[in-house]
């Protein structure tokens, strides 16, 4: 019978302990419970019956903690203390250092310890690297023969308020016996808010080199400004306005050829339901010189997951390089028809 006594008298301690902090309300209502936090205006309290409960802190007469808390009180002092109220309605800590007394609304915040300070802003989100690749491969044989591979690889460092966008891109193909194409492409493009708005300054540089185009080189850097029309997760419409140079280098004899111009720049983002993505560029960089050099990128796809996974996709699309100005014997309109397996991670 004493063991049987000395069990529940150590059950009910236990479940005393479990449940120990309690909140008193206006009322006269008692609410026991256990993890008792302190913020913003409102009193928390994990109970057995409600689980958390979340009442404003008018409502609240007094507060008692029976294991220490962390205590933010309004002189800014910072402790792990046992709060008890008083019978003049006051709030007693004791702590390490000692015991006060104060008003209960001079306690500013009380969370657990070990817990995050909540009366401290949390960090803003840091940058994160997402990466991408994809492969397409192309053949055919009976009359014509024709092969063709391409690739891309892509890291993309977006931050809450810019955006780092690396990538490399390459295609090569043959039709009877002939290379047709042989084009490797490198570039970066940096992004960065204004002050957390809609606007934007950016810097973009590209490196390429076309054998089939007879370039040699060519660079291209631009800066300039940006302008989110729409900046929701559904649809994305940018524009850019800028200043850019480009500098060609040609495989035959043909002079060096460098300008100075302007760079126009436009770009969405469409997400379609839930089962795809469609992303179109638009760039047009004049020369200040002479109207009639200058280049019409456009590229647009669209990304459809495989299956349930979020990791592979099905890209198609298609991608138009019109350059005015081209070496002899070169057409100045490039036109690409792609489908990629596109893989993506973090």
């Amino acid at each position: 019978m004493k063991k049987i006594v000395a069990g529940l008298v150590i059950l009910a301690l236990a479940m005393h302990s479990a449940w120990a902090d309690q909140i008193v309300l206006n009322n006269g209502s008692v609410i026991k419970g256990n993890n008792l936090q302190v913020f913003d205006g409102k009193v928390k309290i994990t109970t057995e019956f409600a689980g958390e409960l979340s009442i404003d802190r008018a409502h609240v007469a007094s507060m008692t903690s029976d294991q220490p808390v962390m205590v933010n009180t309004a002189d800014g002092n910072k402790v792990s203390a046992v709060i008890v109220p008083t019978s003049d309605g006051k709030a007693s800590i004791t702590s390490s250092l000692g015991q006060i007394q104060l008003p209960m609304s001079d306690v500013v915040a009380i969370w657990p310890v070990g817990a995050a300070d909540p009366t401290i802003p949390p960090p803003p989100p840091g940058r994160v690297w997402a990466y991408e690749a994809g492969l397409n491969i192309a053949g055919k044989t009976g009359n014509t023969e024709k092969f063709g591979v391409g690739g891309h690889a892509k890291g993309t460092l977006t931050g809450p308020e810019d955006k780092l966008l690396l990538y490399l891109k390459a295609r090569y193909a043959r039709e009877n016996g002939i290379k047709n194409e042989q084009e490797i492409i490198a570039g970066a493009d940096y992004e960065r808010r204004i002050k957390a708005s809609k606007h934007s300054w950016y810097t973009r540089t590209e490196l390429e080199h076309d054998e089939i185009n007879n370039l040699d080189f060519y660079f291209t850097g631009v800066g300039g400004y940006g302008y989110y029309m729409v900046d929701k997760d559904e649809l994305k419409i940018r524009l850019r306005a800028g200043l850019s140079y480009q500098y060609k280098t040609y495989a035959d004899l043909q002079d060096d050829d460098s300008s100075l111009g302007m760079d126009f720049g436009y770009h969405h983002e469409i997400k379609l339901q839930d089962w795809g993505l469609l992303v179109t560029d638009l760039t047009y960089t004049p020369a200040f010189d002479n109207i009639d050099n200058y280049r019409i990128f456009h590229e647009s796809a669209v990304s459809i997951p495989i299956g349930n996974t979020k990791n592979w996709f099905i890209r198609l699309g298609i991608s138009n390089d019109y350059n005015n100005q081209v070496g002899a014997n070169v057409d100045r309109l490039d036109t690409t028809y792609f489908g990629q397996l596109v893989y993506t991670w973090k």
